[in-house]
């Protein structure tokens, strides 16, 4: 399922705190659960939210 891109979709990606590498890119809504509010349920990720462009 590919998710629509409006003024509602926030990108990120997620670092992995020990290595500083990127493990994970993506994009979804700002209020779909799995973005859960930039919460990480993972100590060892951090997720970055940024802006398109």
């Amino acid at each position: 399922m590919s998710i629509k891109e409006d003024k509602d979709t926030r990108y990120f990606i997620e670092i992995e705190i020990e290595t500083q590498k990127v493990v994970f890119s993506g994009y979804d809504h700002k209020l779909s659960p799995r973005l859960d509010r930039g919460r990480q349920n993972n100590p060892k990720i951090h997720r970055l939210l940024l802006s398109r462009g």
